[in-house]
């Protein structure tokens, strides 16, 4: 014997479907229930916020110590370059964008996430523009040398490496936690 949970009428054991009676029982709306339960849950979307953040904030930590940029002869290039680069800035937004995620200010990673992709599009343009004054300066002083095309070969094999990808990455999800709508009915 037992006692449905919709209309409150007993039944028998036999009658009843996971505590409702046979006319009150209704899978699919006991499903779709559960489903709505799941996907507003604000645990679950906070701690998808929370993760997101972590997650960005350790990418950036990774891609500033990662090859940004390979040359001939000098090999790899990180960001951090031994104190003297910008990855300063970068470890320091992820380090302030951790605080922010365990304090759960989630707004304020609208900043450390843009102040990262900034710099590191500052970065690139300014990388692409050493590249381009490097060959202008190239075709002007090493006109008619003969070495010029070992100079050329040189050029061309300056690339950037998957750091770049990385950091941006890291930014990105950064910004994707801050956007997330904040659940705090719970």
């Amino acid at each position: 014997m037992g006692m449905c949970k919709k209309c409150g009428k007993v039944v028998s054991s036999i009658d009843m479907k996971d505590g409702y009676c046979l006319n009150c029982y209704n899978p699919s709306e006991e499903t779709k229930i559960a489903k709505m339960e799941i996907k507003t849950s604000p645990v679950v979307n906070n701690g998808l916020k929370q993760m997101l953040g972590i997650i960005g904030s350790i990418i950036l930590i990774v891609g500033v110590f990662a090859p940004l940029v390979s040359m001939p002869i000098v090999g790899s290039i990180n960001y951090f370059h031994n104190g003297k680069g910008d990855g300063i800035f970068i470890l320091a937004f992820s380090a302030i964008s951790l605080i922010f995620v365990f304090a759960k200010q989630y707004k304020w990673l609208w900043l450390t996430g843009l102040g990262s992709l900034g710099l590191l599009t500052y970065t690139f343009f300014q990388f692409q523009s050493r590249i381009s004054d490097m060959k202008a300066d190239m075709e002007i002083n090493l006109a008619g040398n003969p070495f010029r095309g070992l100079a050329d070969v040189a050029i061309q094999s300056v690339q950037i490496q998957w750091g770049f990808a990385l950091l941006a990455v890291g930014g990105i999800l950064l910004i994707i936690s801050a956007s997330m709508k904040n659940n705090v009915d719970a």
